[in-house]
């Protein structure tokens, strides 16, 4: 057993991982609606950040709140978002560490509760 894997089943917290489905506006609202489904449970190691942001190369720099580590799985992308402890995180970047299919590291933003998270 790998040094990751004792340490996620020792350390690990359960954060939940949701698809994100963004719906066109409704006649007479301007908003996109979004709503989240297929929700996976996992282990992960988590990190919280201070001091770090990042730029996308697009928007203005976001500002990097958590690192999470999880065995990998196939299919989780920036679109992907996290359920950790009542709050929606949001991933940033998804980096599968040393290309090897064992350990995903997710940088992430958290976003809160409420609508104002969905933003």
């Amino acid at each position: 057993m790998s040094l990751f894997l004792r340490s996620l089943a020792r350390c690990g917290k359960t954060i939940t991982l949701q698809n994100r489905d963004i719906a066109p506006p409704v006649f007479g609202k301007s908003d996109f609606d979004e709503s989240f489904s297929g929700d996976q449970d996992v282990q992960a190691i988590v990190k919280t950040i201070r001091g770090k942001t990042f730029f996308d190369g697009v928007s203005a720099e976001r500002l990097i709140t958590h690192e999470m580590r999880v065995s990998y799985l196939a299919g989780v992308t920036a679109e992907t978002w996290i359920l950790f402890k009542g709050r929606r995180v949001d991933i940033l970047a998804v980096e599968n560490c040393c290309e090897n299919d064992e350990v995903l590291i997710l940088t992430c933003s958290d976003r809160g509760v409420g609508e104002a998270a969905k933003a």
